[in-house]
C-alpha cells in the first residue's frame, strides 16, 4: 500500500494499492485488490 499523494505515473503497471492522502492513526501495510481487506496494521 502506498499512502500520501504519489505520482500515479511512478507506480504505473505495478501491483500497488493507493491508501489515500490522509494517513490513518494505524495504517495497513497490505490490502487485497480483490476484496479490499486491509491487514498488517501497524500498532
Amino acid at each position: 500500500m502506498v499512502w500520501g499523494l504519489p505520482s500515479i505515473n511512478e507506480y504505473d503497471g505495478t501491483d500497488i494499492v493507493f491508501g489515500g492522502c490522509v494517513l490513518p492513526e494505524q495504517p495497513a501495510q497490505w490490502s487485497c485488490r480483490a476484496c479490499g481487506h486491509e491487514y498488517g496494521i501497524r500498532r
